[in-house]
């Protein structure tokens, strides 16, 4: 669904602004409270990245998959010790340590660098799933603004970061959260 007439008029082009300013394209004096009513992307990740980080530090797991298929095989990884569920052992092979080796590679690094108590390691997790989520809210959030609009686009803005969803999935150690991230 594409912007109407009058949300198309609210915004001047390139070619436009170039008669109006000359060479430069220097927006007009009365757009600069516009920030207000139209959050910019460093703005917009600001306010998502707080949100995000809320949920990876005070948020807690809600799935116990997310315990027993991803975080006790993480363990096992990075410490050499820990339990290895059944779909993990070699004699059934269900599922890949890819999806964990791609976590656990900065987890290792930040352990070796500076040595924290597994409970530093976990957070640390948990706050890097909550920046890729909001980057990528961000690039959602830019192109809904570019697509239908400002007034869209902000509305988008709020029920991201107001979301229970959100607020539970940004931080989860799942694929499916990680899928949510990519798509």
């Amino acid at each position: 669904m594409a912007p109407n007439q009058r949300q198309r008029q609210l915004f001047i082009s390139k070619k436009e602004m170039k008669k109006l300013y000359g060479r430069r394209f220097s927006k007009p004096e009365e757009s600069s409270d516009t920030g207000l009513l139209y959050p910019g992307v460093d703005t917009a990740f600001n306010l998502l990245l707080s949100a995000r980080f809320c949920s990876a530090i005070w948020s807690h797991i809600t799935d116990c998959d997310e315990t027993y298929n991803y975080w006790e095989p993480s363990h096992y990884l990075l410490y050499g010790n820990g339990q290895q569920t059944w779909e993990y052992s070699p004699q059934y092979a269900l599922r890949s340590y890819m999806y964990l080796l791609i976590h656990m590679v900065p987890a290792k690094l930040y352990h070796y660098l500076l040595e924290p108590n597994p409970v530093l390691v976990f957070y640390f997790v948990r706050c890097l799933l909550s920046v890729g989520c909001a980057m990528s809210e961000v690039y959602f959030y830019k192109n809904v603004c570019r697509e239908f609009g400002i007034h869209i686009g902000r509305l988008t803005l709020v029920f991201l970061i107001l979301s229970s969803g959100m607020y539970i999935a940004s931080a989860a150690f799942l694929p499916s959260s990680f899928s949510m991230y990519v798509v």
